[in-house]
């Protein structure tokens, strides 16, 4: 009787741990997905307002850091995106790749916030101190990928 009961008890702890990778993953998927689509409507109107802006002669340095920093953005997005896809499947690869592209994002996100703009001098590390704790949890599923 008492092994059946462990063995009822050791299935239930792993749905719920599946429940919790499903849950991560899913965040994982639609906070990239966002960061990605803020970010390239950002590429594409740095695009856009350059044009002009090059056609007027103004000095477009500024436009050019975004147009930089939000291709970047999206590239570590991808990155994050393919890592879960990755570890989805069990791969070590997927872990990789998620942690390439969160470092770039985390690095980007506390390199901005070092300007002190009030409020987004903040918000800037409690945004990179979500994504550090999603590399976190990923790290710690490291031993159950391939």
């Amino acid at each position: 009787m008492s092994n059946t009961n462990e063995t009822i008890d050791a299935i239930a702890t792993q749905k719920e741990k599946q429940r919790t990778f499903q849950s991560f993953t899913m965040l994982s998927y639609i906070g990239n997905a966002v960061w990605g689509i803020l970010f390239l409507i950002l590429f594409i109107g740095c695009i856009i307002n350059g044009e002009a802006m090059l056609k007027d002669g103004e000095d477009t340095s500024r436009l050019t850091f975004y147009l930089i920093a939000s291709a970047v953005i999206l590239i570590s997005c991808i990155f994050c995106i393919i890592g879960v896809m990755g570890m989805k499947r069990g791969r070590k690869k997927g872990f990789k790749n998620y942690a390439i592209g969160s470092v770039i994002w985390v690095l980007l996100l506390f390199y901005d916030s070092t300007f002190g703009r009030g409020t987004y001098g903040m918000l800037f590390p409690i945004i990179a101190s979500v994504s550090i704790v999603f590399v976190i949890y990923y790290a710690l599923r490291l031993p159950k990928l391939t």
